[in-house]
Formats: structure tokens, C-alpha cells, sequence
């Protein structure tokens, strides 16, 4: 939601808000569209992933391309249907796809079973995509999944890669880039407990990391390698932890989908350091 109050929803369809949330207005999807699998606004455009199957046809008997899409924001600010213009990207028919923006710099991460490589691709200007190297490495000895992407500021990015994924543990490995994911420099490795796993990152770099094991846990990596165990909490984890600020940041604690949940949203005012109900 933006500080003017627009907004979208999207799973399986799409919608757009003008008046922070209280009333939402339907879009049509474009081409062949029957479900938006994930949703980024970039500059001034809303960038969706596309799959031309329902939500009951597993993707790997889709047989249909995953494609990307790009609109301007201002028809949906005036309620009008959505300008929308088919990105040049080649994606394989896969529902784990994942957008995340910061400025006009935006990615589109899609996780992939070994021995398939999973994908990131990233546009800095909102239209043109290049693909980019995953520092999760997928082999026999190393099967790491990009599970995560969480900009930092328009150049600054985080990837989160999961392995050796256990009962209620894994590794949590995560890497920096400071060229849009070019290249990459290690960020530590975040402590076993937790499965479910989300990144999410401040602007002074500060990287949070939300975790589900037998309880919903979170880590924080303030710069270099190191992570410290900041929250822990019974519930069934986390969705959308994000930092609006340097100090503050938002995420919802065990969310009513999941095994019924309240739903809670949790708040920090110290960079990820300390957690309350909001």
C-alpha cells in the first residue's frame, strides 16, 4: 500500500485499491490469463507473473509458459483497466514465482527441483529483463533453492538459499549483491531451527530472516556474517515481513490461512532488534 493509499491484492485474481483498502476494484488479466502468481510495482508500473492454468491444474501438467506482464499504475489509480504490455522473458510453466521491487529495480526468482537451476532475472528500468546468476548452487554434494529476494535499495539486493532442509531445520545460507545481482559476497549462515523460511531487508542493510519450526523464530544479520535469534514465539510462522524504514518494520504473525491463526501483525521500531503487537 502506498502512502497515497493505492494498493493491489493478488492470488488468483487481481485487484486494485485508491483509498487504502477500503473499497477494491477487480482487473481483467491479460492474454490467456486464468491466475496471478506474484505482483511487484517498480517505479511507476505493476509488474505480474501470469500462468495460463487454474489454480486446480497443477504446473507440471499446465503445459503453458508462465509470462510476465507490465502496466502503468495510473489507469488503476483513475479505476480504469490496466495498460497491460508482455515482457520479452521465456519462463517455463512453474507456480513458484516470486517479484520484488525497490524502485525501478525489480526481480523475478522461480525455484526449480534438482537438477534444474532455479532462475532470477532483474530489470532496472521497469520493461528490459536480463537474466542474472543464482548464488545458490544446485549439485549432488550441494542442492541449494533460492527461496528468497529482498532488495535493499535499487542496486543492493539479498538472496536467501535453503539446504539440507531437516525436520523443523535447515541451512539458511544468504549472500549480498551490490550490482543488481551481478555478483555476489557471503552474508552468514542463520542458525538450523526453522523450515519456512522469508527474507526480508532494511535500507541500512540490515537483513531479517522469518523462520517456522515448532514455533515461529527470527533472525537478524545487522552487517558481515553474523545472525542472532531475535524473536521466538509459538504460532505456525510468518507471511510478508517487510522494513518500510531503516527502524521500522512490519510482519504478520501466524496468519489466519494457516491452521487457523490470529493473524497478528507484529511491529519493530529498532531495526528488527525487538518485536511487539501492533
Amino acid at each position: 500500500m502506498s502512502p497515497l493509499g493505492m494498493g493491489f491484492a493478488f492470488g488468483p485474481d487481481l485487484y486494485s485499491t485508491d483509498d487504502g483498502g477500503r473499497t477494491w476494484n477487480r482487473a481483467e488479466l491479460p492474454g490467456e490469463g486464468q491466475q496471478v502468481l506474484a505482483l511487484a510495482v517498480s517505479g511507476h508500473k505493476v509488474q505480474i507473473a501470469v500462468s495460463a492454468c487454474g489454480i486446480a491444474t497443477p504446473d507440471y501438467e499446465c503445459g503453458q509458459p508462465t509470462t510476465l506482464w507490465r502496466s502503468p499504475t495510473w489507469p488503476m489509480v483513475f479505476g480504469l483497466e490496466p495498460l497491460w504490455t508482455q515482457a520479452d522473458l521465456q519462463l517455463p510453466a512453474n507456480y513458484n514465482v516470486q517479484l520484488d521491487a525497490k524502485g525501478r529495480t525489480a526481480y523475478l526468482s522461480m525455484r526449480r527441483h534438482y537438477p534444474r537451476p532455479d532462475l532470477l532475472y532483474a530489470t532496472t528500468n521497469g520493461w528490459s529483463w536480463s537474466q542474472r546468476p543464482s548464488p545458490c548452487e544446485k549439485s549432488q554434494a550441494l542442492n541449494r533453492t533460492l527461496v528468497d529476494v529482498a532488495p535493499i535499495s535499487p542496486d543492493r539486493v539479498g538472496v536467501l538459499c535453503l539446504s539440507d532442509a531437516g525436520w523443523s531445520k535447515s541451512t539458511k545460507t544468504v549472500f549480498r549483491s551490490g550490482d543488481t545481482a551481478r555478483t555476489y559476497e557471503p552474508a552468514g549462515t542463520a542458525p538450523r531451527r526453522g523450515l519456512r523460511s522469508h527474507l526480508a531487508a532494511a535500507p541500512s542493510g540490515a537483513l531479517l530472516i522469518t523462520s517456522t519450526a515448532i514455533g515461529s523464530l527470527m533472525y537478524l544479520n545487522d552487517g558481515g556474517q553474523s545472525w542472532s535469534s531475535v524473536f521466538e514465539r509459538p504460532g505456525p510462522g510468518f507471511n510478508d515481513p517487510v522494513f518500510t524504514t531503516s527502524s521500522d518494520g512490519y510482519v504478520i504473525h501466524s496468519p489466519a490461512s494457516r491452521a487457523g491463526g490470529p493473524g497478528e501483525v507484529l511491529v519493530t521500531h529498532d531495526g528488527g532488534k525487538t518485536w511487539a503487537a501492533l
